[in-house]
């Protein structure tokens, strides 16, 4: 592991980009209106993915999913 002067480690997984097409007006304000809030995420991308994240999770400890 690469360590950053901040003692961070460098993230190494390989990101890849989803595209969302179709989304309606009504989700993208959503969107808009929960990172005008604060605290949901910094872009429209990191409050999705982080949504997408907990129903991920409930998924697996309800047992619809295998962890992995």
């Amino acid at each position: 592991m690469i360590k950053r002067k901040n003692g961070r480690p460098k993230n190494e997984e390989v990101a890849v980009t989803l595209e969302v097409t179709g989304a309606e007006q009504k989700l993208l304000a959503y969107l808009d209106d929960l990172q005008k809030m604060q605290g949901f995420g910094n872009s429209m991308s990191a409050i999705a993915r982080g949504f997408i994240w907990k129903e991920v999770n409930r998924l697996i400890e309800s047992g619809r999913l295998k962890q992995r």
